[in-house]
């Protein structure tokens, strides 16, 4: 299956394990913007709010362009882990599979990337994938 979407939100593959995806709330507040342009010093590692508290959705919109691949950050030559740059901030990835979309992430892990994703007239999902799917991924400034 290439969709992320599938009967019940779930998705299968061989050769990784099960992933789903998630209905958020919608009255959530959205975090403020990073001041400033470029990449934080140090990539916060929590959401505001403090633990324990819910992830914040997005405060806007994903972008409506697709980036070009040509410009992306691969992750064969770079870490995933240094997907942290990007935690609240509008990222375009592309997974091995082929597969490519807008995520906000919020926690980034080991091996995993935990994000909200915008579902034209569905809203916010909640997902999460397993860092070696991503084959490429660019960060908004």
């Amino acid at each position: 299956m290439n969709s992320l979407y599938g009967k019940e939100g779930v998705t299968m593959s061989r050769f990784y394990k099960e992933e789903r995806q998630f209905s958020f709330p919608q009255n959530l507040p959205g975090i403020p913007g990073f001041p400033g342009g470029g990449f934080p010093p140090q990539p916060p590692t929590q959401p505001p709010g403090g633990p324990g508290q819910p992830p914040m959705q997005p405060p806007t919109l994903p972008p409506t362009y697709i980036p070009q691949q040509s410009q992306a950050y691969s992750t064969l030559a770079i870490a995933p882990g240094s997907l942290r740059l990007c935690l609240f901030r509008w990222t375009y990835v592309w997974l091995s599979n082929g597969d490519q979309f807008w995520i906000w992430p919020f926690s980034v892990r080991q091996q995993t990337v935990t994000f909200f994703r915008h579902i034209p007239f569905f809203g916010y999902t909640l997902g999460g994938l397993d860092t070696r799917r991503i084959a490429y991924f660019i960060c908004t400034a």
